[in-house]
């Protein structure tokens, strides 16, 4: 995207720009400074003029602001990319995998009437639950996205006398909803941040403790001790499982033994409880005109129950013609089993989604993987990797420590292709690195992590 950027940029300026030229620019008159370049010049002038004077001074002083700049870039911390206001807040909620849609739907409306209700400066809040007909992220009911639209700035509750903020608006929600709304786990995310991050790098989060593994089990014990220790570090403003759980089946497993004596086949098993669970056509009925179908099967609490589905009569075929109920013939019972199971690269995974609040994520990421060394052992061959945006910080930075050196080069050639001697191409390229002294100088102002889009702006 970059590269086409700068290619589009560069065909404008050698094909439209000269054409807006001629139209634009008298050809007659000179060009005029204007005053506050005049007094830039006066003052870079002077500066100039004390640079050649105190040649030692200016060299011992550059240097050691080359060295400040190199030290506190190695304490900026360090961001895929800047975080951008939206002017709105998105929520996730992660409640229990056996919530059925009408008592997700109640917890929905408690959350958002009680988020109206309490905060002035949401306007409105509105939200989907599950997958939608034509959807991209398939969800179950359990799952909720909701969209917090605010109200302008100025509109919002004073503290200390100056309107609080977007970060603390979030805390403030976050401790309302864990303290009054029980039985759900929050997310909060900005709307378009959070299909960036889906798209990105899979998880809606910023950042993503995958975990490995063969056993579920181990697995998830693993992934408790990694909640744990990961909620107690400074900056984990959301850490949540992804969403997961077990959820109630039914497992029907024929008993050979009795389906030989009563010369009966799997397959006719399998026929009886297919008509069951999910129906059968058995007929038409008219109705206003047009055919009605006929569709045999259990009502809907019954199907989920292992003493109906026993119940369910089997002919037998051992020439006695009597009915045999199914638990004879088949062991029916209710079992508990992953809801989701999550696979990348061919390996089972468990995935803890994190949001960073505060501290920039690669400061977040050392610490959180010293404490996860030396506090969580892992069993059964369980390893664990961090994803999301950190992943994309890593693979941006293999290719800009490709990229800056390649860039770096060229800059030096065509300096020396103009001068025509490497002492002076060397001595103007001196500048280059300088340069970023005032790039790390400006985020160090503003509190700003260095990001990707901080690094392409160093090296233009």
């Amino acid at each position: 995207a970059v590269v086409v950027a700068l290619a589009a940029s560069a065909l404008v300026a050698l094909t439209v720009m000269p054409a807006l030229a001629s139209f634009w620019l008298r050809a007659e008159g000179h060009a005029e400074e204007g005053g506050l370049i005049r007094r830039l010049k006066s003052v870079f002038s002077a500066m100039l003029g004390w640079c050649f004077a105190h040649r030692t001074a200016a060299v011992v002083a550059t240097s050691l602001a080359a060295l400040a700049a190199a030290v506190g870039y190695t304490r900026l911390g360090a961001d895929f990319i800047p975080q951008l206001d939206e002017g709105s807040i998105s929520i996730q909620f992660v409640r229990a995998s056996s919530l059925d849609l009408a008592s997700s739907m109640d917890l929905q409306k408690r959350t958002e009437i009680l988020l109206s209700a309490k905060f002035p400066e949401v306007d409105h809040v509105f939200a989907r639950i599950g997958t939608a007909e034509i959807a991209s992220d398939p969800m179950g009911p359990n799952v909720a996205d909701s969209y917090v639209k605010l109200k302008p700035r100025d509109t919002w509750r004073r503290e200390g006398g100056s309107p609080i903020n977007k970060a603390r608006l979030v805390e403030l929600m976050s401790e309302l909803l864990e303290r009054t709304v029980p039985g759900q786990t929050t997310m909060f995310s900005q709307p378009i941040q959070l299909r960036f991050n889906e798209i990105m790098a899979g998880s809606r989060a910023d950042l993503s403790l995958k975990i490995f593994g063969d056993e579920l089990s181990n697995m998830e014990a693993v992934a408790e001790q990694a909640v744990a220790v990961l909620r107690k570090i400074p900056g984990g403003g959301d850490v949540v499982f992804e969403a997961s759980g077990l959820l109630p089946s039914v497992d029907i497993v024929p008993k050979r033994d009795q389906l030989v004596r009563r010369n009966l086949h799997a397959e006719e098993l399998n026929d009886i409880v297919s008509t069951a669970l999910g129906g059968a056509r058995a007929g038409q009925l008219p109705a206003s005109g047009r055919p009605m179908e006929v569709v045999v099967r259990l009502p809907g609490a019954e199907s989920t129950s292992p003493s109906q589905i026993g119940d369910l009569p089997v002919s037998a075929e051992d020439g006695s013609g009597t009915m045999v109920a199914l638990s004879k013939v088949a062991d029916v019972k209710l079992v508990e089993r992953p809801g989701v199971i999550t696979r990348e690269d061919a390996r089972r995974r468990l995935a803890i989604l994190i949001n960073v609040r505060g501290r920039d994520t690669e400061g977040f990421v050392r610490e959180a993987e010293a404490k996860l060394k030396s506090e969580v052992k892992p069993v059964g061959g369980v390893y664990w990797e961090f994803g999301g945006q950190f992943e994309n910080l890593q693979r941006a930075r293999e290719r800009l420590t490709l990229v800056v050196p390649a860039a770096l080069g060229l800059i030096l050639l065509l300096i020396y292709a103009g001068f025509g001697s490497f002492r002076q191409a060397a001595l103007v390229f001196t500048c280059v690195p300088l340069a970023a002294i005032g790039g790390v100088l400006a985020l160090w102002l503003r509190g700003m992590p260095f990001t990707i889009s901080a690094g392409i702006g160093f090296i233009a």
